[in-house]
């Protein structure tokens, strides 16, 4: 329901759309997501074609190593052997942003901001 409701809602104007999540899509997930490292969930919300997201609390459950995994994409020994049926684990197709955090080098982790193009506006 909720994936025929936003593609209904985005066709209403899809020059001027742009569908945004705001975190905490991983973590406490549904068993066919958690077992799968919660891949399942990032090949959906592509699925959905999101163009923004954020990270919650939850996408740190597991480190960041782990969670920039879920972004760009890469294996993880607990799903590596699922690839032959469902192929590689590319990461996520929406850019990521988010401006208060940072590492151990007080580098930010991902981009703070991101420009997108609506409507011929950026």
């Amino acid at each position: 329901y909720l994936a025929a409701y936003l593609k209904e809602r985005e066709a209403t104007n899809p020059a001027n759309t742009l569908m945004l999540q705001a975190g905490d899509l991983v973590g406490a997930s549904p068993p066919v997501s958690a077992l799968l490292q919660d891949e399942p969930t990032i090949r959906f919300m592509n699925e959905l074609g999101f163009d923004v997201g954020t990270i919650g609390n939850h996408e740190f459950d597991e480190g960041v190593a782990e969670m920039k995994r879920l972004i760009y994409g890469g294996s993880n020994p607990k799903t590596e052997k699922y690839e032959a049926k469902y192929g590689k684990f590319t990461g996520s197709t929406m850019d990521y942003v988010v401006a208060n955090v940072v590492d151990d080098k007080n580098e930010p982790i991902l981009p703070p901001y991101v420009v997108k193009e609506v409507g011929g506006a950026k």
